[in-house]
């Protein structure tokens, strides 16, 4: 059997079929994702990074969120988050208000001009990824976006209960 080239890259297969798959699966989601990164950039010059489109997605998806929350979510440090949260309310994108009963508390909102942002961006990123799945036809890109899905839904799933358990 001919080898790809990403599996001449890796190291042997010591665990089977069933991990080889695995990761051959993540290194192709992973090479995607470091194209669809590089084609976005290329493509909007303007002054938000991929990061930054991330957290206003965040953002935009719970309505409001503290920057505690935020930061727990994004597996990164509360002073992280409030120094990226810092850049996009001076730019206008999102509004920051301290709790009156818990001053250290700041919930995040998306501003209508990070509405506008954010629009922007996810038609921008979304025309370059589909420029990238020009090469597949139809019943392919179908298949890829069930079998995507299909891991997101599970992931999603596992991560409500984890957050469920514990909030209990």
């Amino acid at each position: 059997m001919e080898k790809t080239p990403r599996q001449n890259r890796d190291a042997p297969d010591t665990h089977g079929d069933s991990d080889s798959s695995a990761r051959e699966a993540a290194h192709a989601l992973w090479d995607l994702w470091r194209l669809w990164k590089r084609h976005s950039r290329s493509v909007h010059k303007g002054d938000r990074t991929f990061e930054q489109h991330f957290l206003l997605r965040r953002v935009a998806r719970r309505g409001s969120i503290t920057v505690s929350e935020l930061a727990s979510e994004l597996g990164i440090t509360p002073g992280a988050a409030t120094v990226a949260t810092r850049r996009l309310e001076k730019a206008g994108l999102l509004s920051k208000e301290r709790s009156e009963v818990d001053q250290r508390v700041v919930t995040l909102r998306l501003t209508p001009a990070g509405k506008a942002c954010l629009d922007e961006l996810d038609s921008i990123r979304l025309n370059v990824l589909v420029s990238l799945l020009e090469p597949l036809d139809p019943d392919e890109r179908m298949t890829l976006a069930r079998l995507v899905q299909k891991v997101a839904h599970g992931q999603l799933e596992e991560s409500e209960t984890t957050t469920h358990e514990e909030n209990d």
